[in-house]
């Protein structure tokens, strides 16, 4: 069969995970990145997409409060900390506050203690008139039930930088871990109570502001500004829509906002593809200085869905939108032990609602693989006790994973392929992919000429197509290479003889003394089969290394390029370069015994002072042993006579 080379762009996070992204940002990021991506792959944080364990509401009783939720028994694993399965409590804390963001001279919040809705507190904006020393807010409040605590001592918000135009005093809610995100497509709805006190609605405002994801093409953020005690019809002010909402001063207003709603009926950019990312709530003063004071309670935050039902929304999301890219849609199992990606549309998210005891990573990958998934070993960590973590991943095979994030991100690389040939010289058969996993469309595109930063690699598969069942199929087998996107968008290969059984980069060959019947064999007496490295978007001057273990076993320099093969495999458009073909060839030593895993990496000299040292692709190993292996995990099996 031929196949194609395809550019894939894995774990990508959009507007049902925690970051800044929506799905069309990060499409239109990939597309203005100065480099060709045939696919993107969408791995959202599975418990996020289900809305579990978020923020339902806040007080005001105190200004950090907690949300109880169950324990991810995220501890040390052997060498790491690395999240293993340990015993400890049913719940654990999450800190919930509210920081302030922008401030002008005069400004402060406290919790009160006289003016409270419900519970024993509210939080207090005030920004004190300008003229003359202010006194406490004038405003009376309905008597509590019962004698009010001793008021939070009041805390001066500091000042901004840059400050100009009337005075504010604006705090966000921060939540640990950002439990409290939620994607549009759950319309979640937001209450709060709100006491208008000296000065709103007379040159003065008090305000509820949600920021939502970035939308291209700037990547600005969709933004609702609700402005409380104002009338009037909504106004869209570039990516913000300013909502006059009606309040009665002097007493508590109980306020219902529905930011799926009003984005949808106002037209504003993303629509559904956003995120309920930020919430902000603040005061602003007149020109005159005449001062502003608001009370704030009771939040509550109540998405209308919930659920394992979410990802179909995701998946009929994505579906829905106009995107350059061919994209697919897994999860990101993460809640419980590592973080695993599944690969393939049927694997549904855990039903964590019925979850009576912490999933292991075993559980995970077993989940993934009992719906046709592929299962992926995310960004495995790099500190630590090296040689403990090695051997607790050969002990459990990487937990069964059949994919492991080698490029991650940013950093590490080193580290992890060490740990990847390690893992093949000890019999374990996995193969190594790249993964951007950014959550922004503003950060994890550029080059290194841009940033200054090593740009995330990009996996290159051989498939037949850029179709789920093909993608799987050639990450499976291990027919997969990767590669800085910036640095090199050519084509690579290993490859046997052509003669009687040939075997490719991702094969597991078995090179036995004698025939085994039923299985195909090649002879080749004396000595291994050679292996031939097949490149193209080759410059004169490129370093070809082979690495066997994580040992460098042999180098060929590229000379005068060929141009590349009309008949090649690859008719993908990333491919011309205007730089051409090269191959050269290794032979492993006679006597070879045990697992090995070979591999290539391709180095550029005259990049030697960025990041990784000019290294820009390395390809997936063709195994060798002369023991039949107890598992391949999916990858070919070749037996060869010698």
């Amino acid at each position: 069969m031929k196949l194609k080379r395809y550019i894939m762009q894995a774990h990508l996070h959009g507007s049902f995970s925690e970051g800044p992204a929506s799905y069309a940002a990060q499409d239109a990021a990939a597309a203005s990145a100065g480099c060709h991506v045939d696919l993107l792959w969408w791995h959202d944080h599975d418990w996020r997409v289900y809305n579990y364990a978020k923020v339902t509401s806040f007080g005001f009783d105190e200004l950090v409060e907690y949300l109880q939720i169950p324990n991810r028994h995220r501890d040390e694993m052997p060498g790491t900390a690395a999240p293993a399965q340990i015993p400890g409590p049913d719940l654990t804390p999450i800190a919930m506050t509210w920081e302030p963001v922008q401030a002008s001279p005069g400004a402060r919040y406290e919790i009160s203690r006289q003016v409270v809705h419900s519970g024993s507190g509210s939080l207090l904006l005030e920004l004190a008139p300008l003229a003359a020393s202010a006194g406490p807010a004038s405003a009376a409040a309905p008597a509590a039930a019962s004698a009010p605590a001793p008021a939070a001592p009041a805390v001066a918000a500091p000042a901004v930088a840059g400050d100009t135009g009337p005075r504010r005093c604006v705090l966000q809610f921060k939540v640990d871990v950002y439990h409290a995100r939620m994607p549009l497509c759950s319309r979640p709805r937001v209450g709060i109570a709100v006491y208008p006190d000296r000065g709103v609605g007379e040159g003065g405002t008090a305000f509820i502001r949600l920021q939502l994801s970035q939308q291209p093409p700037d990547f600005a953020h969709t933004e609702l500004l609700y402005i409380l005690g104002e009338s009037g019809a909504p106004r869209i002010e570039g990516r913000q829509a300013v909502i006059p909402c009606p309040c009665r001063p002097g007493e508590w207003n109980e306020l219902w906002f529905d930011p799926a709603a009003d984005v949808e009926r106002l037209g504003l950019a993303g629509g559904l593809d956003n995120s309920l990312y930020n919430i902000y709530i603040g005061i602003t003063d007149d020109d005159r200085g005449a001062g502003t004071v608001a009370y704030f309670d009771t939040l509550r935050l109540e998405p209308a869905k919930r659920g394992g039902a979410l990802l179909d929304e995701l998946r009929q999301l994505t579906r829905s939108l106009t995107l350059r890219h061919a994209h697919h849609t897994g999860i990101e199992v993460s809640y419980y032990g590592h973080h695993i990606n599944a690969f393939g549309a049927n694997v549904p998210i855990p039903d964590y609602d019925a979850i009576t005891s912490p999933l292991s990573s075993e559980d995970i990958v077993a989940h993934i693989h009992r719906w046709g998934g592929l299962a992926c070993y995310n960004h495995p960590p790099t500190g630590g006790n090296r040689a403990a973590f090695l051997a607790a991943l050969i002990e459990s095979r990487v937990y069964g994973a059949d994919l492991m994030e080698v490029a991650h991100g940013q950093g590490g690389l080193p580290e992890r392929l060490h740990l990847w040939d390690r893992l093949g010289a000890n019999g374990v058969v996995i193969t190594g992919i790249a993964a951007n996993d950014t959550h922004s469309a503003q950060q994890g595109w550029q080059s290194f000429t841009v940033t200054g930063r090593q740009a995330p690699w990009v996996t290159h598969l051989w498939a037949e197509s850029l179709a789920e069942e093909d993608m799987l199929t050639a990450m499976r087998l291990g027919h997969v290479y990767i590669a800085d996107p910036h640095l090199f968008a050519g084509t690579l290969d290993i490859t046997g003889p052509e003669e009687g059984m040939p075997f490719r980069m991702g094969d597991v060959v078995v090179v036995l003394a004698g025939q085994e019947e039923g299985h195909h064999t090649a002879s080749y007496p004396y000595q291994y089969p050679p292996l031939t490295a097949r490149l193209t978007g080759v410059q004169p001057g490129d370093l070809v290394a082979w690495i066997c273990d994580g040992h460098l076993v042999g180098a060929s320099q590229v000379e005068k390029t060929a141009a590349p093969d009309s008949q090649s495999d690859s008719d993908s458009p990333s491919q011309a370069q205007g730089e051409g073909a090269w191959q050269c060839t290794w032979q492993p030593p006679a006597g070879l015994s045990g697992w090995h895993a070979v591999r290539i990496q391709l180095h550029r000299p005259s990049l030697v002072t960025t990041p990784f040292g000019g290294l820009i692709a390395v390809s997936n190993p063709v195994y060798f042993t002369n023991r039949p292996p107890e598992t391949t995990n999916g990858h070919r099996l070749i037996y060869m006579k010698i």
